[in-house]
């Protein structure tokens, strides 16, 4: 399936969205990386959201309203600060990457 991308979205918005998965890519240190995040047992049919922030990084008061959101993981694409448009699709190949693939351990 091809994915749907969503123009850009106030972040209250974006924070409302509903997926089965909802990944929040914070190039601050202490996310998960995506890859481990991606869980073991997984279904073609599951929806996935990706939260990438804006050029710049997220502000204070992102980031708190973020980590406020239980229904948000907190990941990151490693060490690097990559560029918004490199993040969205690095992560969105890293995802459907996954979901295509059989559900193998990631040890």
């Amino acid at each position: 399936r091809l994915p749907k991308i969503s123009p850009a979205t106030q972040f209250e918005d974006a924070l409302a969205w509903n997926a089965r998965h909802r990944y929040w890519l914070d190039e601050e240190p202490g996310g998960q990386p995506l890859l481990t995040s991606i869980p073991a047992s997984r279904n073609v049919d599951d929806s996935v959201a990706l939260l990438i922030g804006p050029e710049g990084g997220w502000t204070a008061d992102e980031r708190a309203s973020a980590l406020a959101q239980s229904a948000w993981s907190r990941t990151s694409m490693g060490p690097q600060i990559l560029r918004a448009e490199t993040a969205a699709v690095a992560s969105l190949a890293v995802v459907m990457a996954a979901w295509q693939a059989p559900a193998v351990a990631l040890d």
